[in-house]
């Protein structure tokens, strides 16, 4: 048999539920709502971490573009270099310093380098 104790515990159990039901559910109502913002804050993070790899592999690829672009008016400087080395050393030219000036002068242009 059940002891009248124990019905009046369950009674006072389900008053204490009926009592705080409207927090009960408030409170079931925020744990949800944190589980959708962890599960919204890791969707974030990844797209996050996708975008940063984007950019990572951008900026490298632009890196070697620039340093491909330098490396390729270095070498037309040597060449220029290398020429008016020969130009002074000969003394022995059909050219013209004003000439071989401006030759210099239309090569610096053609790879966006500023003559002064």
């Amino acid at each position: 048999m059940p002891s009248p104790a124990n019905g009046q515990g369950m009674d006072r159990l389900a008053g204490s539920i009926a009592d705080n039901l409207p927090r009960i559910i408030n409170l079931a109502e925020e744990v949800v709502e944190i589980k959708r913002m962890y599960a919204n804050s890791d969707i974030y993070c990844q797209e996050l971490r996708e975008k940063r790899a984007l950019l990572r592999a951008q900026t490298e690829a632009y890196v070697k573009i620039v340093e491909a672009r330098n490396k390729a008016k270095i070498n037309i400087v040597e060449v220029i270099r290398g020429m008016l080395n020969d130009y002074y050393r000969s003394g022995e030219t059909n050219l013209s310093e004003e000439t071989f000036s401006k030759i210099v002068i239309e090569i610096l242009h053609s790879i966006d380098v500023e003559v002064k």
